[in-house]
Parts: C-alpha cells; sequence; structure tokens
C-alpha cells in the first residue's frame, strides 16, 4: 500500500479546506482596491492666507506635521482620494505643477513618484498602513519661510 494512501479521509478533508482558503485569499487580494488619500497642503508663518477658500487641515496631521516642519499655520490647497487597484497604480493630479503617481506593490507596499513640472522629482517605496503618513516637501521658491507637503495616507475599509 503506498503512503498516501493511509493517510485518513478528514485529514484530507482539512487539506482540501485549507487549499480553498488560500486559493480564495490569493484571488481575493489581487481583486482588492486601496483607498488613498492624498493632500496638498501650504505649510506657513501667515495667520491669514492669501486664498480665502483654503481650509485648516485636521488637528492630528498639524500635530504630526508640526514637529518636522515647524510651522504655525498649515492650509488644505487640494484633496483627492485615489483608487488603487492591487497590483496596478493611479495616476493623478495635485496642481497644475504637481503629479503624483501610485503604485501598489503587493501587502501594504506602495510606490509612490512625485512629479513637479512634467519632471520625476522623487520617487518612495513605503509600506502605508491606516493612521500613517507619506511625505514630500520642499520650500515654495518664491519664498523659502514656507512650505509646501504632499501627504498620503491609505483609507480605512
Amino acid at each position: 500500500m503506498k503512503r498516501w494512501q493511509t493517510i485518513p479521509a478528514a485529514a484530507w478533508l482539512w487539506l482540501a479546506i485549507l487549499a480553498g482558503l488560500i486559493h480564495g485569499s490569493v484571488f481575493s487580494t489581487a481583486a482588492a482596491e486601496f483607498k488613498i488619500k492624498a493632500q496638498l497642503i501650504w505649510g506657513t508663518d501667515i495667520s491669514k492666507p492669501y486664498d480665502p477658500s483654503l481650509k485648516n487641515i485636521e488637528p492630528a496631521l498639524k500635530e504630526k506635521l508640526a514637529r518636522v516642519f515647524r510651522r504655525t499655520y498649515y492650509y488644505e490647497v487640494d484633496r483627492q482620494q485615489l483608487t488603487v487597484a492591487a497590483l496596478h497604480s493611479s495616476l493623478t493630479s495635485m496642481s497644475h505643477e504637481c503629479v503624483i503617481e501610485v503604485e501598489h506593490l503587493g501587502e501594504s507596499n506602495f510606490r509612490v513618484s512625485l512629479y513637479g513640472e512634467g519632471k520625476l522629482v522623487q520617487t518612495v517605496r513605503q509600506s502605508l498602513l491606516p493612521g500613517n503618513y507619506l511625505t514630500f516637501a520642499g520650500d515654495v521658491k518664491k519664498d523659502p519661510e514656507q512650505t509646501w507637503i504632499l501627504a498620503l495616507s491609505l483609507v480605512k475599509p
């Protein structure tokens, strides 16, 4: 008698269930979509923004940014929500000078490419979990006392 013939029927059943679960989880991951919130933010020490339509950012994000960028005020210039299919990418324009491409690399890993004035500025690979942020930042060309910030976060499903 061959060795595989001595395995009890219940073990075969459990093996079949396990194989089905693994098979199902692989395909459900491949079909997943990720919602990413992208915010273009202006950091400054000016209390009244030049554009009255600019809004203050949420306090939790302001607290995190203030620890790094040392600005007093943070205003949201634009907010976009991207949908990125598993193992695919999505491209969106944050302003007439700023375009981002977000690519899902598998699990919670993403590659974000930032384009400024049509040229690749920087690419970052990072794990992105709900509640955490991936940020890019730089000085405003006309006024180095001001900062632009691009903050991306994974929206909770």
